[in-house]
C-alpha cells in the first residue's frame, strides 16, 4: 500500500511540473513583451502607492515617475519578502529571503 502511495505523490508530482512548464512555454510564445534593454529601479520608503499619479491618484503628483511608468513596466502587484526596508531591498539585490541573505532587521545587520 505504500508503494502505491509514492507512486501516485511522484505521478502528481511529475503532472505539476509538467504542466508548470507547458505554461512558461505557451506563456512565452504568446506573450508580446518588450525587449528589456534597461533596468530603473525606484525605491522609495514610506509612500503609499494609491498617492502616486501613476497608480491613480487624481492629482498629477508625480510627473516623472508617470513618464517612467509610461514607457517601461508599471506593477500593480507585489509581494514583499519582510515589511521592513533594509531586509526587503536585502531580497531585491540578491535575489535570495531574509533567512538566506541574513538580514532580518533594519538594525545591526550588515548585508555582506
Amino acid at each position: 500500500m505504500r508503494t502505491l502511495g509514492r507512486i501516485r505523490i511522484v505521478f502528481l508530482s511529475g503532472l505539476v511540473l509538467l504542466i508548470i512548464i507547458v505554461s512558461i512555454y505557451l506563456f512565452d510564445l504568446w506573450t508580446d513583451a518588450k525587449e528589456i534593454r534597461h533596468v530603473v529601479l525606484i525605491s522609495i520608503d514610506t509612500c503609499r502607492a494609491d498617492y502616486l499619479s501613476c497608480y491613480g491618484y487624481p492629482s498629477p503628483t508625480t510627473p516623472h515617475i508617470d513618464a517612467l511608468a509610461a514607457e517601461g513596466f508599471l506593477f500593480e502587484e507585489v509581494i514583499s519578502p519582510a515589511p521592513l526596508t533594509l531586509p526587503a531591498h536585502s531580497t531585491i539585490m540578491t535575489g535570495t529571503i531574509p533567512l538566506v541573505h541574513g538580514v532580518h532587521d533594519n538594525n545591526d545587520y550588515v548585508l555582506n
